[in-house]
C-alpha cells in the first residue's frame, strides 16, 4: 500500500566543515525553515542521499526537482530561499555536495514562458503535472472544466516539460486557481497553432491535489488506433446537427463532454457504462453559440479529443 505523500519544507542550516546537521522529517506534520548555504548547489546534488524517498522538492514559483522522473527546472539552490519538500515516508536528510554521490542524474530543463496561455498567479497552493510526448516546440495549458488556465509552460526541443498548476486560496472571493478534487484537462498547442488530440494519464490522476504529481503522455497518431476513442467528424464546420461518434475496444465507463474555446465544459453527453463497439450521441445544439468547441472523452487513463466548429 502506497503512503499518501507528506509535505515539509526543510531548512539547511550551516554547521562546521561546511556540511549540514541531519534532519528527521515526521510523517504528521511539517516545518518551514531557510536554506542558509552561502552558495548555490543543485538540488539533484543537494538531496543525492535522500533522493529516493522524496517525490518533489519546488520552490514558491512552482518550479521542481523530481527524482525518480530524473527531472528537474528547479535552478540551483538559493541562499535564504525556503523549498518545499514533498516525501512519501519519514526520511532523515542528509546534505550532499558532492556531484559525485548523484547515483541517478536528473536532466535540467529551462522554464519558458507561454506566448498563448495566461496562467492564474501562483498561490500557496499547487500541484506539479509532468507531459512528455511533445512535438518539437509548443505549448502546455492546463485548463479546468470553468474555463481557467491554472498552470501554462512552454517548450522547445525536449523530452519533458514541467507545468505548477495553482489551486484557489482559501477564503478568496475571487477565483484564483482550482479547487481541491477539480478535474483539469490538457491542452497543448504546437508551433503550427494545432492541437493536441490524445492523450494518457501514466501515474496521478487529472483532478486537482496539492502536493501531488501527475505524469502525462502525448499520443500521436501512430501511438492510437485512428478507429479507437472520438472518431472524426463530418462534416466540419457544420451549420446544423450531426452525431458525435465514438469506437470502444471493451465495455467500459465513458465520460463524454463538450468545451468551449476556453475550456470550460457546455454539455455533459454521457457518463456512464457502455459496450464495445461504435456509439453515437447529438449534442443540444441550439444551446451553443457559433464558435469552436470539443469534445472530450476520457476511458479510465485514456483522453480522447476532437475540435469542431459550429456555424448558427
Amino acid at each position: 500500500m502506497m503512503l499518501k505523500p507528506v509535505v515539509a519544507i526543510v531548512l539547511f542550516s550551516l554547521v562546521c566543515n561546511a556540511t549540514l546537521a541531519n534532519s528527521i522529517l515526521p510523517t504528521d506534520r511539517s516545518s518551514t525553515v531557510t536554506y542558509s548555504l552561502d552558495r548555490a548547489i543543485e538540488a539533484p546534488v543537494a538531496f543525492a542521499h535522500s533522493a529516493e524517498d522524496i517525490l518533489l522538492v519546488k520552490d514558491m514559483d512552482g518550479n521542481f526537482f523530481a527524482p525518480k522522473k530524473h527531472f528537474n527546472n528547479l535552478s540551483p539552490l538559493h541562499p535564504g530561499w525556503t523549498y518545499q519538500v514533498v516525501i512519501t515516508k519519514p526520511v532523515e536528510l542528509i546534505w550532499n555536495q558532492n556531484p559525485e554521490n548523484v547515483l541517478s542524474p536528473s536532466h535540467y530543463y529551462q522554464p519558458l514562458k507561454p506566448k498563448h496561455f495566461k496562467s492564474v498567479e501562483p498561490t500557496l497552493s499547487d500541484m506539479s503535472i509532468l507531459v512528455t510526448g511533445l512535438p518539437p516546440e509548443g505549448e502546455i495549458g492546463i485548463v479546468t472544466e470553468r474555463g481557467i488556465c491554472i498552470g501554462a509552460a512552454a517548450f522547445s526541443n525536449q523530452e519533458w516539460i514541467g507545468v505548477a498548476v495553482w489551486g484557489q486560496p482559501p477564503n478568496s472571493k475571487e477565483i484564483n486557481g482550482a479547487n481541491n478534487g477539480e478535474l483539469f484537462q490538457i491542452i497543448l498547442k504546437d508551433n503550427e497553432g494545432k492541437q493536441l488530440n490524445n492523450y494518457e494519464i501514466l501515474e496521478g490522476d487529472d483532478r486537482f491535489k496539492p502536493d501531488e504529481l501527475t505524469v502525462i503522455r502525448l499520443l500521436n497518431k501512430d501511438d492510437v488506433d485512428s478507429l479507437y476513442g472520438i472518431l472524426p467528424y463530418h462534416p466540419n464546420p457544420f451549420s446544423s446537427y450531426f452525431h458525435i461518434t465514438i469506437n470502444l475496444k471493451d465495455t467500459c465507463v465513458i465520460d463524454l463532454s463538450l468545451f468551449d474555446i476556453n475550456g470550460k465544459k457546455v454539455n455533459q453527453l454521457s457518463y456512464e457504462q457502455k459496450a464495445a463497439g461504435t456509439h453515437s450521441f447529438i449534442p443540444d445544439y441550439t444551446k451553443l453559440q457559433s464558435g469552436i468547441y470539443t469534445a472530450r472523452m476520457r476511458i479510465g487513463n485514456f483522453v480522447s479529443r476532437r475540435r469542431f466548429i459550429i456555424f448558427n
